[in-house]
């Protein structure tokens, strides 16, 4: 049952992250749902591929969108339980995962070298792939915004001229 569940939310955030956050931002109730359904199968030591899949794109609406890094804290240790476990991310997802592992970097501790390396990293994931434009933008941004607070104008300057070519 929690996997034909889980099925059933992944089709809510199915798209882009930035329409899938978009869309639980106008009609949270989605993400209510799928919170539930992570607490149910948490209750009963179910995991899957799928459900840690659901986790990562509810961690992009958590980080992203809502900045509930309190919340966050916990997906992100709940996620890396099930990337102990031996379950895998497809690549896309594995970006999003990194991304907003450098984001909760650098707000909620804040980290900035950690944040560089993950947000580094999710990028390098992401340019191996044809769109996802928007996530690619976010990253770069947000490299740039890091560089610029560390007083690296130079490296600044090449996410700028990254960002244009996109």
């Amino acid at each position: 049952l929690i996997e034909k569940a889980t099925a059933v939310m992944l089709k809510v955030f199915s798209w882009s992250a930035e329409a899938f956050t978009k869309r639980v931002l106008n009609e949270r109730i989605h993400l209510l749902h799928a919170q539930k359904l992570c607490e149910k199968a948490k209750q009963i030591g179910y995991s899957s591929k799928k459900l840690l899949q659901l986790k990562v794109c509810m961690l992009e609406c958590i980080c992203s969108a809502m900045r509930d890094f309190e919340t966050a804290k916990i997906y992100l240790s709940e996620i890396d339980e099930d990337l102990k476990n031996n379950f895998t991310l497809d690549p896309y997802y594995k970006a999003l995962l990194i991304l907003n592992r450098g984001f909760f970097e650098s707000l909620y501790i804040p980290n900035y070298d950690k944040a560089i390396q993950h947000m580094r990293e999710g990028l390098s994931i992401l340019v191996n792939f044809e769109g996802y434009n928007e996530e690619k933008l976010r990253a770069i941004s947000n490299l740039l915004q890091f560089y610029v607070l560390r007083g690296e104008t130079d490296l600044a300057e090449e996410f700028v001229k990254k960002g244009q070519v996109l």
